[in-house]
């Protein structure tokens, strides 16, 4: 058996496990509360990077970052995992083919603040491949925007070429000059054929100074904790030294503190610093120490005049009571009402007056509030901060109270009040905390408040002189015949007994089998001063034990005084078991929603309770039961926590699940991680930010192991969790060699419109790729199809592998009727197949043409003024020299409120890809009954035999404001526009459901020949002539003095007959005729119908258009 001293000083804390439960889907009303941080702005500040970018997520750009290919033509920056400074990936900017001209990318990253008074850096990895053809790497800073053509950007760092070596070189640029602005930080990539540039590593630190806490003199601690620590230079360091258990506060001995004699105080960090605090003992005998739960007590609460009174019960043997010390938490109470939140008014201070009682009645009975035993007392209490609390988030502040009596109380039994002799101010509370163990509950009071009674102990130590006598045996309080519990350790936790005389101290015994207890211990430690042990963390790193997997263990506590020895009960616990990979866990069947074997949960920040429960429903996907997760209205972190798995021998494995994620609002992100000791977690490969959606599927997450034989792996929520509902999980399984059941993916296909043409072959492109994770090779892509509807099927195609993920199948001409029907099918190389929707096309004459198969998804307008949805179509006949006849157009419009119908005005243009468009006849009017779809034959609206012969024909539809037209979001063929005013625009992500009945047309019209003109001199002018061109009506003549500057050419005259005298005199003059079919000599368009009118040509503007 070995024994060893332990000497133990600080109390450590831990929150209840549950405060308040507010439901996350309940509508929020002034009554509720929602308990939220203090500032204690002692504190020390965060000492995160304000940016820190590895390029590593799957995410490019990173989150908040911003691309921009200025040239937009080949390269732009990019993910790339083929060379990195840290594995496994940087960002790239690649060189442009010797034909894709300058290149020019912009990598953005997001708005940054830069604090006063705080000197940042930007740190980053450079590297160039062909450094010798490098043209222009910069890194720029702007304090007004992101956007590259902005002003105000400049220079921060410029790459200076040509370089000669190919090596990653690290940067570091100061951001002096910056304070107190949001910046942008670029960098532009710049480039003709010239280097790829990788980047990685991107960080903006501040420029840090050292503070050292050294060990202090008697039992304490720090915040921050003892060590050294990084602060950005020329700040004010917030810092706090603690008593530990039966210790007191004397004074900073050693440092350039600000106030010595002050617990809190701050350090200025204009250089390195170390600083060192002394304690003291109390001095008294520990009489009552209850920091968990007691099953035989319970807290009262009395309301009580101005301020609130919180009264404990106590046990112990006394002989006089010099000393309470009680364990609190400042907090904040937030009203919701009309938003307006009612703050915290006061930050304790190193003294607050407290009021303290004593009653001398029975424990289980309330005491007379109005009949004290002792007091009341005025006491100013020594308050201490203890840290940020355990499941609380940083900004929730704990507090030690130490409260000196005027008088000694003699009472072994009784009631012990402290009641708070200030007013917490308007939302203020102070907390006072009931168990370290985190499962307690806590008794808040503010001014003027009634509360209910809340049951348990609270965390009191009393301090004074004890009896003496014959020792009791101590109470085991955990583990008590539990099983499941972890691997590299726990805190043994024990109390004292409520009879009998106070122990010196106390033996921890551990036995490897039953029948070993009580004198025969396999392990020993003495502790004094607490009741609660952890002896895998012994400070005696020779004398810590550690647990293996799948054991059982027994364990006792001794109390020990003088030569007196007091022996508890036994009791076992057994540590978890390691699984093996392959392994699965299904959450069981039938009614069984039992919590799952060895699998474990936790929640920190400001999460409370668990949030992970085995409910009998299927929503992720397999079969009852699954495990879920269900929203809060708090921030912080929850883990679903896997059992060890043995991972002795393997390099990696993957996790495979099915999961339903219930979606909200951006603002959680959910994540697998993984871990080797269930303290450093680190990300996997899978995760979600929610706001993007449902999500319900079978996903992978790849985890490594790292050459470590245990592995665990954890699902994640982190964030603020009322951005979900619910997230399912089911069917998890563990795989050392999976086996890829992911299909490829098709994507960016535009099916072909119907056509007249029955002399072409259809191409039918699409991209396929095989999934991010497995990636395996592409076994076949085949393109089925049909040319009678599918009643019969010909032989698949082959796709053919063209660049990137595109492949292409070509279906060969068709006969008028033909109704052609395909689908295309794609597999990886381990038959995981996947195939499209059926689509179809007709091949006929007539046939209606459509870019959106007549089918809409919404409906989108212009509520202010008159608008105009146009749509352009190709004409398939163009280039055959055989004119396409359009018979009629179809579409759908709706009223504002769906009840009157649309007035509209409808007109076609054609357009040879000039300057302007033309009408070919006068615009008619046409009323759309709301909401039902209309074909509009042209001929009986007096347009017959029209004929097109251009490249392209438009149809627009005129509506008045406040009037909304059909659209389909399922395929973009770039081809949809809107008049808007007098501007036209382009708009993406779908098309006009507006389509034209068109079939072959008559003989093409006759054209126009150019003039042959001959020059003479006539009495010293110059006179031009020609033959008649037929067809023509009027001839127009051109000047210029430089024939090859086509903007000097000028309009002389337009006659009507052929011959033209030039009456001035010039050094030189150069002419050109051309030949109208106008009388006023206007441009020739080749059509049967003269030009009524002309629009501008369509513009690369783009605007969104309102849904409906």
């Amino acid at each position: 058996m070995k024994a060893n001293k332990i000497l133990f000083g600080l109390l450590l804390l831990a929150l209840c496990a549950s405060v308040w439960g507010v439901d996350p889907r309940s509508s929020v009303k002034a009554v509720e509360r929602q308990i939220k941080p203090q500032t204690y702005q002692t504190l020390p500040p965060s000492r995160d990077d304000i940016l820190n970018e590895d390029f590593n997520g799957m995410q490019f750009p990173p989150a908040g970052w911003s691309s921009y290919d200025i040239d937009g033509v080949s390269r732009q920056w990019q993910r790339n995992t083929n060379g990195y400074h840290s594995a496994p990936a940087c960002a790239i900017h690649l060189e442009g083919g010797w034909t894709s001209g300058m290149q020019e990318g912009w990598l953005v990253t997001p708005a940054l603040n830069i604090a006063q008074g705080i000197e940042y850096v930007l740190s980053f990895w450079n590297y160039s491949g062909y450094p010798e053809d490098g043209y222009w790497h910069k890194v720029l800073i702007n304090t007004s925007s992101g956007d590259p053509s902005a002003p105000g950007w400049v220079t921060l760092w410029q790459q200076t070429y040509p370089q000669t070596t190919e090596d990653w070189s690290l940067w570091n640029i100061p951001l002096t000059g910056y304070h107190g602005s949001n910046v942008h930080i670029a960098f532009q990539y710049t480039g003709e054929w010239a280097d790829a540039w990788l980047v990685d590593d991107v960080t903006v630190t501040a420029d840090l100074k050292t503070l050292t806490m050294l060990p202090p003199q008697g039992l304490g601690s720090y915040i921050p904790a003892e060590g050294t620590h990084a602060y950005p230079g020329n700040t004010h360091v917030g810092i706090t030294a603690t008593p530990g258990f039966g210790q007191t506060w004397d004074s900073w001995v050693q440092g350039p503190v600000e106030n010595s004699a002050n617990s809190r105080t701050r350090v200025y960090m204009d250089d390195d610093h170390s600083v060192k605090a002394a304690f003291t003992p109390y001095g008294l005998d520990n009489l009552v120490n209850q920091h968990s739960i007691g099953v035989e007590a319970f807290t009262s609460v009395k309301a009580g005049g101005t301020n609130r009174e919180v009264a404990e019960n106590f046990s112990s043997r006394v002989d006089a009571i010099n000393k309470v010390v009680i364990h609190g938490i400042t907090l904040r109470y937030e009203y919701f009402n009309d938003d307006e939140a009612q703050w915290v008014e006061w930050d304790p201070g190193n003294t607050q007056p407290f009021i303290v009682r004593f009653y001398n009645q029975n424990p289980n009975t309330q005491p007379n509030w109005n009949s004290p035993y002792r007091g009341p007392w005025n006491v100013t209490g020594k308050m201490f901060s203890t840290g940020t609390m355990q499941n609380w988030t940083q900004d929730y502040i704990a507090w030690k109270v130490e409260l000196d009596l005027p008088q000694s109380v003699n009472l072994d039994s009784g009631w012990v009040s402290v009641q708070m002799d200030r007013d917490g101010g308007a939302g203020g509370y102070f907390l006072w905390l009931t168990s370290t163990s985190g499962s307690g509950n806590g008794v808040f009071y503010q001014l003027g408040e009634e509360e209910p009674e809340m049951v348990g102990d609270l965390m009191l130590e009393l301090w004074g002189e004890g009896e003496s006598g014959t020792l009791s045996a101590p109470v085991l309080n955990y583990p008590v015949n539990q099983t499941g519990l972890p691997k590299p350790g726990f805190k043994f936790n024990w109390r004292v007994a409520n009879t009998g005389a106070l122990p010196e101290y106390y033996i921890l015994h551990l036995y490897e089998e039953q029948n070993l207890y009580p004198n025969d211990p396999s392990y020993s430690w003495e502790v004094f001063d607490v009741t609660n042990f952890d002896p895998t963390k012994d400070p005696q790193l020779s004398d810590r034990i550690s647990f293996d997997f799948g054991q059982r263990w027994f364990w006792a506590v001794e109390a020990v005084r003088g030569t007196s020895h007091a022996m508890s009960s036994v009791s076992y616990f057994e540590t978890q078991n390691l699984i093996n990979i392959p392994h699965e866990e299904d959450f069981g069947s039938g009614e069984d929603t039992e919590w799952p074997l060895d699998w474990t949960q936790t929640h920190s920040g400001g999460i409370l309770t668990n949030r992970w429960k085995v409910f009998e429903s299927n929503e992720a996907g397999g079969l009852p039961h699954e495990i879920r997760s269900t929203a809060i209205n708090r921030n912080g972190d929850a883990r679903l926590i896997s059992p060890p798995i043995n991972t002795s021998g393997l390099g990696t494995f993957t996790v495979q699940f099915k999961h339903f994620w219930d979606d909200w609002s951006p603002g959680l992100t959910a994540k697998v991680q993984y871990s080797h000791d269930l303290e450093t977690w680190h990300d996997s490969s899978w995760s979600l930010q929610s706001g993007s959606g449902d999500d319900l599927g079978t996903r992978l997450a790849h985890i490594p192991c790292n050459g470590q034989p245990v592995t665990y792996v954890a699902w994640l929520t982190e964030g603020y969790h009322f951005c979900y509902s619910f997230w399912f999980l089911d069917d998890i399984k563990f795989y050392e060699n999976p086996v890829d059941t992911i299909p490829p993916t098709i994507s960016d296909h535009l099916p072909p419109l119907s056509t007249v043409r029955n002399d072409i072959s259809f191409p039918i492109t699409v991209d396929v790729a095989d999934d991010d994770w497995w990636n395996s090779p592409l076994a076949g892509v085949e393109l089925h199809w049909s040319s009678n509807n599918g009643s019969s099927w010909n032989t698949p195609i082959a796709m053919t592998h063209g660049a990137g993920d595109s492949y292409t199948g070509v279906i060969p001409p068709q006969n008028h009727g033909s109704q052609v029907v395909y689908r295309i099918k794609a597999w990886d190389i381990h038959n995981n197949l996947t195939q499209t929707r059926d689509y179809s096309f007709q091949v006929n004459d007539p046939v209606w043409i459509s870019y959106s198969y007549g089918v809409g998804t919404t409906i989108m307008g212009v509520e202010e003024i008159d608008w105009a949805p146009m749509i352009g179509f190709n004409n398939p006949l163009f280039g055959t020299g055989i004119p396409l006849q359009l018979l009629a157009v179809d579409g759908m419009a709706v009223d504002f409120y769906g009840e009157v119908g649309s007035p509209a005005v409808i007109s076609v243009y054609i357009w040879d890809g000039g300057e302007y468009m033309y009408s070919l006849f006068e615009p008619f009017e046409y009323y759309f009954p709301s909401g039902q779809h209309q074909v509009i034959p042209l001929a009986e609206h007096g347009i017959e035999d029209l004929l097109i012969t251009t490249p392209t024909f438009f149809v627009i539809i005129d509506l008045p404001a406040g009037h909304y037209f059909l659209w389909n979001e399922a395929f973009d063929y770039g081809t949809s526009y809107f008049w808007f005013g007098d501007e036209l625009y382009g708009r993406e992500g779908g098309n006009w459901c507006i389509g034209a009945l068109v079939q072959i047309g008559g003989e093409p019209p006759v054209g126009l020949t150019a003039p042959q003109v001959s020059v003479a001199y006539e009495d010293g002018y110059v006179s031009l002539t020609w033959p008649h061109v037929p067809n023509a009506l009027a001839y127009n003549i051109y000047g210029s003095n430089d024939p090859y500057d086509e903007g000097s050419w000028n309009v002389l005259d337009t006659v009507n007959s052929p011959g033209f005298t030039y009456l001035q005199s010039d050094a030189r003059k150069f002419f050109r005729v051309t030949a109208s079919d106008q009388e006023n000599g206007s441009k020739a368009v080749f059509k049967p119908y003269a030009p009524v009118s002309s629009k501008q040509a369509p513009s690369l503007k783009s605007v969104t258009l309102p849904q409906k």
